[in-house]
């Protein structure tokens, strides 16, 4: 149940009802996360991630040159419903001088030639940046009557058109559902950095760049896998980034992330740390449990940073410890900022 109110004095409510009025139809009741279960879509190919509701099927459609589409929808009946993805990768002479605004307005007019009685329609959201645009529509396409919306994404020379649609009967249920989406729409470009190596795990779980003249040493046993990236070889408590990761046994229940993050910190205790952080957040997208301890009794206060996140059956830990020095600080927080996961080829 949920209850809206408004109030103002008697003598000036009436200037105010229509106001009200307004503000409590744009409001959206959206289902708890909880009750629907989702999937999520990796693309290593055009590098992005989306959450989506299990019982939507999902299809790559066509695949041309430089430009990818994939295709939701509601079910393998059921039409009605659709959400398509669409990226681009464009070279330098096509995007120089293009703005969202000119993708957004060219596929409006696309838009135009498609549907009869074609319609833009009130912005439904006010997340709008330098680098995301939105557009509400509405159309007739056979005598139905469609509404939808469409976001467009720009990142250097990537170009992603999002847009999803449904009988307008069935938009009040499906926008909610279409925002979720949306909002869970995560690009993740990998970055180049010159003169920097790329570890691909060997099944293609994640991957990450390092400096060339830093040290990465691997250990595996039938339980766990450990990698370790260092300026130095051997130090007993080195800076650096370690990675620890293990899969989770068929039908056992993968911890919580809470509940570890709190065994890691009785460990870091008795080691002699003190706490200065505990966090709930997102890594790569993925929910996470972000540690943070700092050395006790050390003039050189020595940090530590552990963040916990799942991708798929796989327990993921990343280990960020630093000293003093700022630009290995800077040089661990930028591999920790390449992580993707999924394989990433060099020659792209």
């Amino acid at each position: 149940m949920v209850i809206i109110s408004a109030s103002r004095p008697l003598e000036d409510f009436k200037d105010y009802e229509q106001v009200f009025m307004k503000m409590i139809e744009s409001i959206q009741i959206r289902q708890s996360e909880k009750s629907i279960s989702m999937n999520t879509l990796i693309s290593p190919e055009d590098y992005f991630m989306l959450s989506y509701p299990s019982e939507w099927n999902l299809q790559k459609i066509d695949k041309n040159g430089k430009t990818a589409y994939y295709k939701l929808t509601s079910s393998e009946k059921d039409q009605d419903n659709n959400l398509i993805i669409k990226h681009i990768r464009m070279k330098e002479e096509q995007i120089k001088g293009i703005t969202l605004d000119d993708i957004g307005n060219n596929l409006m007019e696309n838009f135009k030639q498609n549907y009869s009685n074609f319609k833009e329609l009130e912005k439904l959201s006010t997340i709008s940046s330098q680098k995301f645009r939105e557009y509400h529509f509405s159309g007739t396409i056979n005598g139905q009557n469609w509404e939808g919306l469409a976001y467009i994404y720009m990142s250097g020379y990537d170009v992603y058109t999002i847009y999803g649609a449904s009988l307008e009967k069935n938009f009040t249920v499906f926008k909610s559902i279409f925002s979720d989406m949306i909002n869970k729409f995560y690009i993740m470009i990998p970055e180049k950095h010159e003169g920097w190596k790329i570890y691909n795990q060997k099944e293609g779980l994640f991957s990450f760049q390092y400096p060339s003249n830093w040290f990465l040493e691997e250990q595996t046993s039938d339980k766990f896998n450990y990698i370790s990236i260092s300026p130095l070889r051997d130090s007993s408590e080195k800076n650096g980034v370690d990675l620890l990761y293990f899969k989770i046994p068929d039908g056992q229940k993968p911890e919580d992330l809470d509940i570890l993050l709190e065994y890691l910190w009785i460990q870091y205790e008795a080691l002699g740390y003190d706490l200065f952080d505990k966090v709930n957040g997102k890594f790569s997208n993925f929910p996470s449990a972000i540690l943070k301890v700092r050395k006790k009794a050390d003039k050189n206060a020595f940090n530590l940073t552990v963040t916990v996140f799942m991708i798929d059956q796989y327990m993921i830990q990343i280990f960020q410890s630093t000293g003093q020095d700022e630009e290995v600080k800077n040089t661990c927080n930028t591999i920790v900022n390449t992580f993707r996961p999924f394989e990433v080829k060099s020659e792209k």
